[in-house]
């Protein structure tokens, strides 16, 4: 359990809207455009080899923020997620850690020189990444989910869970390694006791509708709370053809809803807008057995 919570000291600016449109191409090429102009630069202050963890700028911090609101804006969740200064603190002890002893694990040894009870809350209880860069993107890193380890797309499925409405963050990079590092800690005792509305009964990425090609990843996922996809097949066409897709987790754990996660060929610039058509049959949720039909339009957000 978490401490009592204050009230949330960093806010996201405006995205769009609360959901974007995602069935107006323009509405979704100008999202993506605003939203990914620029980074901050993180410009963490702290120092590792005395174990203090620091912090980053407030831009970098409240970009964050904003980003993790902008891909849950697209996957038409409801609402928007904040920051709080006991998760922000929690997080940045975690990212300490973990700096100081190279590495990146959900495991905390206590002989750890920069160990702290707090940062070992953080480090159980986060999304956790690792990369190299001044202004790492950590939500779209955890949006993509990339990596044997993430098959589940557990990263993916926290960042837009329709039940969080509060989260943390901590961010490091190390002077030396050059390896930066990020906590994302989920306040799992301030879960809404009634989910944020959304645009559609499931969650999925990429959406159903407009989609900009530089974020559709390899995995794709549709996320339906209590359902059992055990015996659920995917196919997606292309243009009519049928694509090439094998499904790498039918996933029921605690990882915000049940999800199925499948990989296709990745998906490159298109000269025109690409349109896959997506079913999902074999769903069973309730006592019946249901399939779901979308359309998933990948665009350049850079041409008309």
């Amino acid at each position: 359990m978490v401490d009592s919570l204050p009230e949330p000291v960093i806010q996201a600016k405006e995205v769009q809207s609360t959901i974007i449109d995602i069935t107006k191409r323009q509405a979704v090429a100008d999202a993506y455009t605003n939203e990914f102009t620029s980074t901050p630069l993180m410009n963490w202050a702290g120092n590792v080899n005395e174990c203090q963890e620091g912090k980053s700028s407030a831009a970098y911090v409240a970009a964050q923020l904003n980003r993790i609101n902008y891909y849950r804006a697209m996957a038409g969740v409801e609402g928007k997620v904040t920051f709080v200064d006991s998760l922000n603190r929690k997080a940045q002890k975690a990212v300490l850690m973990l700096a100081e002893a190279g590495v990146l694990t959900h495991t905390v040894k206590k002989s750890w020189k920069c160990y702290s009870a707090e940062g070992e809350w953080a480090v159980i209880n986060s999304n956790l990444a690792q990369t190299g860069g001044t202004n790492p993107d950590f939500i779209t890193q955890y949006i993509a989910d990339k990596g044997d380890n993430n098959a589940d797309v557990g990263h993916r499925r926290w960042v837009l869970s329709p039940v969080v409405t509060v989260m943390g963050t901590g961010s490091l990079l190390h002077p030396k390694s050059k390896l930066a590092y990020n906590a994302l800690p989920m306040n799992l005792s301030a879960f809404s006791t009634n989910r944020m509305v959304t645009r559609d009964e499931y969650v999925c990425w990429p959406v159903a509708g407009y989609n900009p090609y530089q974020l559709v990843f390899p995995r794709w996922s549709f996320h339906l709370p209590g359902a059992d996809f055990s015996d659920s097949v995917v196919s997606v066409k292309k243009g009519g053809k049928a694509m090439t897709t094998t499904i790498v987790s039918d996933d029921d754990t605690d990882y915000g809803d049940n999800a199925l996660v499948w990989e296709m060929d990745a998906v490159t610039k298109p000269s025109a807008d690409q349109v896959y058509e997506v079913t999902v049959q074999n769903v069973k949720k309730g006592g019946q057995v249901r399939s779901f039909t979308y359309a998933v339009t990948v665009i350049d957000p850079a041409t008309k």
